[in-house]
């Protein structure tokens, strides 16, 4: 997130870190575009990562957020800037990024990115 320079976007089944929140913000004071897809069950709670998500997307018109009800979105995937892809198990939670044994992989490609950005962007429909 802290080298992205054009754009980021995000599937989140989880998120409750702080610190990946400030991440964004400072991503989005340097001008990177930011797409999140957030998986959002009807009657869920939205916790302070989510809530300052909200704030953000209203301070930052260049921060789009997808709530993704329809279905069960549970991949934790980040492409930056058209070409780095992050992908594995963690959520984005102190736990899923500090404490449990999980497993990720980064990718430098554009083919594969753009693959991935392909079928993300379907969620929109």
């Amino acid at each position: 997130i802290s080298k992205a320079s054009n754009e980021l976007v995000m599937t989140v089944y989880v998120i409750t870190s702080m610190d990946i929140i400030d991440d964004l913000r400072n991503a989005l004071e340097r001008g990177v575009g930011v797409e999140i897809y957030l998986y959002s069950e009807e009657k869920q709670e939205e916790n302070d990562a989510v809530l300052s998500i909200l704030k953000l997307k209203d301070e930052f018109n260049y921060l789009k957020l997808y709530r993704i009800k329809e279905e069960m979105l549970h991949a934790k995937v980040l492409v930056a800037d058209g070409h780095k892809v992050l992908s594995g198990s963690a959520n984005f939670t102190f736990s899923g990024m500090f404490k449990n044994y999980e497993l990720g992989f980064l990718v430098n490609d554009s083919t594969i990115a753009m693959q991935i950005l392909t079928l993300i962007k379907r969620l929109k429909s």
